[in-house]
């Protein structure tokens, strides 16, 4: 995980392009740092964003993080702006079927 320099994670732009590369690459969704998770890192699922909702307004419910482990989350409710600019847009991909 890293974060790229000069890039701003609040722009409609960026948050686009992540929501397609999580949705066309990589595995649905995100991981963030959380301090709620026992690894330091819960999973935002980009599944649930039906195709008339945009990534740019969608609210993250309680089931979309970590599979519904949780009963509360701080994210809960909020947009991927700003669970975005909570991490400090620190975040990171799942790679789906690496063949080695």
């Amino acid at each position: 995980m890293g974060v790229k320099v000069g890039v701003d994670y609040t722009k409609d732009d960026i948050l686009e392009e992540i929501y397609d590369a999580a949705m066309n690459v990589f595995c649905h969704g995100i991981y963030i740092k959380s301090n709620k998770h026992p690894c330091g890192w819960d999973f935002i699922d980009f599944e649930c964003i039906s195709e008339d909702e945009s990534i740019l307004k969608y609210k993250f419910d309680v089931n979309d993080i970590s599979d519904g482990c949780y009963n509360e989350h701080i994210y809960e409710g909020l947009t991927l702006k700003e669970i975005l600019i909570i991490v400090e847009g620190k975040f990171c991909f799942e790679f789906v079927d690496i063949d080695w």
